[in-house]
């Protein structure tokens, strides 16, 4: 019976242990013989091979785009619904950076930013002392300044824990507005929401829940109206005048809308 020749890697190819071991053991290179140490080599690939997409894996960008859900999981970092791999990978490999920008105005508004990406999403911030933040787009720097501490009076109560408010300003067609009748308060929406699916708000709030610094009570308010809120903007009927802290106030014995319309508040972030 002839001998059978090893397999040979194709010119250029890498090197694997069944091309590079098919000359051991001489007095198995016949033809079952050769066949059996076939075999046994692929299995040697197969465990290298699982070896060096591990290694991969753990590096954003280098490994299987699959592998990028459990390293976000570890480094802690939300992957916006409709965030490209190579968009998310790239914050995955700056996630080490990132974290280091955790409890400030940046570290918790580009995270906010970045769960809408590749929509560009206006996000303010604003504090009791009426220090705004504003971050236009997420790869754009923040710009900062100060209002009028009375234009900026949630529930007139001082007395309370350091607090923020993140606003968002989506684009239509993000997370637009509903209304009664048109659907919004099915089980496929979030509420209030025409187009936004229950679990994003949800999302958005465990964001700044991770991102704001721990002694700041936080809370998430969408605007529809355009140039809402501005920290150049004095004391109003559109902004908050003591009474903003309740959903409603009583006025002559009939419950009237505490806030401006043109917004939805999210649920209070402890």
């Amino acid at each position: 019976m002839s001998d059978v020749p090893a397999p040979q890697p194709p010119t250029g190819a890498a090197t694997t242990f069944a091309a590079e071991l098919g000359t051991a053991a001489p007095w198995l290179q016949r033809e079952w013989g050769q066949k059996f140490r076939y075999a046994y080599r692929l299995v040697l690939d197969a465990m290298a091979e699982n070896v060096r997409l591990g290694v991969r894996a753990r590096c954003p960008g280098a490994g299987p785009p699959d592998a990028l859900a459990y390293v976000g999981r570890d480094r802690v970092i939300v992957r916006g619904p409709l965030e490209s791999d190579d968009s998310y990978a790239t914050r995955l490999a700056g996630a080490f950076d990132a974290w280091q920008r955790a409890g400030a105005y940046e570290g918790t508004m580009r995270q906010v930013s970045a769960f809408f990406l590749p929509v560009t999403v206006p996000v303010l911030e604003v504090n009791t002392r009426a220090r705004w933040a504003t971050l236009a787009s997420y790869g754009a720097a923040l710009a900062y300044a100060f209002g009028d501490p009375a234009a900026w009076n949630w529930d007139g109560d001082a007395g309370l824990p350091a607090r923020a408010w993140v606003v968002l300003q989506p684009p239509p067609g993000t997370w637009d507005r509903g209304a009664w009748g048109d659907g919004v308060w099915g089980p496929e929406r979030a509420w209030g929401f025409a187009t936004t699916p229950p679990g994003e708000p949800t999302s958005v709030s465990a964001i700044v829940a991770a991102w704001k610094a721990a002694q700041t009570l936080a809370r998430v308010i969408v605007s529809y109206a355009p140039g809402w809120p501005s920290p150049v903007a004095p004391p109003g009927p559109t902004y908050p005048d003591g009474t903003w802290g309740d959903d409603y106030v009583v006025v002559g014995g009939v419950a009237v809308s505490a806030r401006y319309a043109e917004a939805l508040y999210l649920a209070p972030i402890p």
